[in-house]
């Protein structure tokens, strides 16, 4: 038994470096398409811009010009997309509230639902890797909303307590099948319940699920402290 906890113990660890790894990848993967990808496209657009602006290109070149550009704007506005969702900065610089803000707004935006955020503006920080994974995990829940509940609306609902973080993402639409806790019925209706339990499980948190035919309910607690961040 003790050769046995070990082993899982090592496993764990092993695990969280690895997530830690991942997480500090899409970190540095952003950081370039922000500061790179994005900068070049930003001056071919001003390029465009000039090239536009100069009067001296002939009538159909010029309208070329300008649906490159539109092009250009276009890529631009999405690498700036898949950047921030991929680590939006503000979760480093205001927090976690402030991200979910933004990217509920985003998404809101982006679908066919309407997505309520309840949280406190003032809320004070988590620790960063428990704002990391708890915005991860609304990023894959709302995802899953958008997919595959039919809901016409969710809500987000973000509190900290003395002793704990608790994230939870409502909707009302036609709840998950029965048996969708096993692993085949888990991939086929890609919930991403299993990822969002080992994301939880490395800050010594836990996932709860509610389902029924008016909706379901998932709620993600993080015991905050000391003793619990380090155990």
């Amino acid at each position: 038994m003790t050769a046995l906890k070990s082993a899982e113990e090592e496993l764990r660890l092993l695990s969280a470096r690895l997530r830690n790894t991942q997480d500090e990848e899409r970190r540095r993967i952003a950081r370039e398409l922000h500061d790179g990808v994005a900068q070049y496209l930003f001056g071919i657009s001003a390029f465009l811009a000039t090239l536009r602006e100069s009067g001296t290109l002939p009538h159909a070149i010029a309208e070329t010009v300008a649906e490159l550009a539109r092009h250009c704007d276009d890529g631009l506005k999405q690498v700036r997309l898949l950047s921030y969702v991929l680590h939006p900065p503000m979760l480093d610089e205001v927090g976690l509230a402030s991200a979910l803000k933004w990217f509920s707004d985003g998404l809101e935006r982006r679908s066919h639902i309407d997505i309520e955020l309840v949280a406190e503006d003032t809320m004070e920080r988590l620790p960063l890797a428990v704002e990391r994974d708890l915005f991860n995990i609304v990023q894959e829940g709302l995802s899953n909303v958008i997919r595959h509940s039919g809901s016409p609306k969710a809500v987000v609902r973000l509190v900290r307590q003395p002793d704990q973080a608790m994230v939870q993402i409502q909707d009302f639409g036609r709840g998950m099948p029965n048996g969708f806790e096993s692993g085949d019925m888990r991939q086929a209706a890609g919930l991403g319940i299993l990822g969002m339990r080992e994301r939880l499980r490395y800050v010594n948190g836990r996932l709860e699920i509610e389902s029924g035919p008016h909706g379901t309910t998932l709620t993600a607690i993080v015991p905050l402290g000391v003793e619990a961040m380090s155990s």
